[in-house]
């Protein structure tokens, strides 16, 4: 009998023990769980609050923040590398992009510094796209092997979209080591008796010349001097479809010389960057970058954004596209009858001797249309297409049913003018939920966990129970 008692109660402690046991295991489980899931939504928490700090919108929105050298200080002819961070704060995917490195001269204020000319450029970064967030790039440029004197510097750097620029930064850096004189110039582009700045952007006909004139000074020695310019297509120093020597020429001491280079007009309708420096006897640059811009006549209208309303579709009952679409730049000059040679100028510019008036808004085009296509972007499997027309349209917007079942879809988007298709647009969507969804769904995954943790101990306790039970019934039937 005593034997048995002992059997007994030892069979009891080692069902404590175990019962014990996994209630520690599942009690260590449950705070790992607790824990894991914590820090998941406050991370998550965390990168929705930084985005919206940073203002998110609906369509692709990038900025430059955090440039890094690998210096603060820098001799000429060496690696200027490190790294800046590029935010996307918009719920589209920014395609087409890339960036450029500059190192710039600045001017000083009171309490800072700030951007005046390009003087040396990098090259062009590949291509890349990027969703919502961020992302590290590393930068390297090369410091000439000589420096303007008595100027300060910075590292400038610029984001491209398609082409455009469309955010840029820039840090101040020191360089030091050989110096050599500048030149400098002023001037202005010249389409026969016309006269534009350097920026404005005349619009050159078919069979019209268009020169760069220049009065160029010398500095304090004297230098032969080749002009060499680099033509971009687009409104930026982006992409480069050509580069150009002119014919060498010296200039004096303080000497005032002036010169006039034509610029190519062959390359089709478009806009046209056209980037001039000046070369020594040693091929080093002594003169800060000149930036022109022209447009060739005959072009047509394009796609300038195309934007999203709320992404999370558990939220809304719809999908909506908006596209927005720019006319080719309207030109304000003159023929010899006195008239605009662009029809649609009469409504923005102002003729000399005229009383001025507000602008008002011309007919942008006859006929405008456009189509919207949306596919999964993992299968390629057809959504939503829908095309809309109206030239009174703009932006043009799209009304699709919701995105169901679908994480990622690619919107292209077709612009037409009397049916002939102009320009096109395609860019990659997550289709995510707000910081609001994405709460209350780590909540109830928070919420099931622990309850599934008590399911647990629960489970064990009745069977721990059970065993006790049963081995004293046992001992009773003994």
């Amino acid at each position: 009998m005593k034997y048995c008692c002992e059997i007994l109660f030892l069979r009891i402690e080692l069902s404590v023990m175990k019962f014990h046991t996994l209630s520690r295991f599942c009690f260590t489980l449950a705070l790992v769980v607790i824990c894991f899931t914590s820090q998941n939504f406050a991370l998550a928490q965390n990168e929705y609050e930084i985005l919206d700090e940073l203002g998110t919108t609906q369509s692709a929105n990038l900025f430059v923040d955090a440039i890094s050298p690998n210096s603060r200080e820098y001799s000429t002819g060496e690696v200027i590398s490190g790294t800046f961070k590029l935010f996307n704060v918009g719920k589209a995917t920014a395609d087409k992009v890339r960036f450029r490195t500059h190192i710039i001269s600045t001017e000083q204020s009171d309490v800072d510094y700030f951007p005046r000319n390009i003087l040396f450029s990098g090259p062009i970064s590949e291509e890349f796209s990027l969703d919502q967030g961020s992302v590290e790039k590393r930068f390297t440029i090369t410091v000439p092997a000589a420096i303007p004197a008595e100027t300060t510097f910075a590292i400038y750097i610029e984001a491209y979209i398609n082409d455009e620029v469309v955010t840029y930064e820039y840090k101040p850096t020191i360089i030091e080591g050989n110096t050599i004189d500048f030149i400098s110039y002023r001037g202005a582009l010249h389409i026969g008796d016309e006269t534009f700045s350097f920026l404005e952007g005349p619009t050159v006909l078919d069979g019209e010349v268009l020169d760069l004139r220049l009065t160029i000074t010398g500095g304090k020695k004297a230098k032969t001097l080749t002009p060499v310019i680099t033509i971009f297509k687009g409104p930026s120093t982006d992409t480069k479809i050509d580069t150009i020597s002119f014919d060498s020429f010296l200039v004096g001491i303080d000497e005032d010389k002036t010169q006039s280079f034509v610029l190519p007009v062959s390359y089709g309708p478009g806009v046209y960057t056209g980037s001039l420096v000046f070369l020594d006897e040693q091929s080093d640059v002594v003169s800060t970058q000149l930036i022109s811009r022209y447009v060739l006549d005959g072009l047509k209208p394009n796609i300038h954004t195309v934007s999203f309303n709320d992404l999370d579709q558990k939220k809304i009952q719809s999908f909506i596209v908006s596209l927005e679409y720019a006319d080719a730049p309207v030109s304000a000059r003159i023929n010899s009858d006195g008239d605009f040679i662009d029809p649609r100028a009469a409504a923005i510019f102002v003729k000399e001797g005229e009383e001025p008036f507000v602008a008002q808004q011309y007919d942008i085009l006859d006929s405008v249309s456009a189509t919207v296509v949306i596919t999964d972007a993992v299968t390629g499997k057809l959504l939503q297409t829908l095309t809309v027309s109206g030239s009174e349209l703009n932006p043009i917007t799209f009304n699709f049913e919701p995105i169901k079942n679908v994480g990622r879809v690619v919107v292209a988007a077709d612009l037409f003018i009397n049916d002939e298709k102009v320009d096109e647009y395609i860019t990659t969507v997550a289709i995510t939920q707000e910081y609001e969804s994405v709460q209350k769904n780590m909540m109830f995954t928070y919420i099931f966990l622990i309850g599934l943790v008590v399911l647990i101990i629960f489970a064990i306790t009745i069977v721990t129970l059970r065993t006790i039970n049963g081995t004293k019934e046992k001992k009773y039937e003994k």
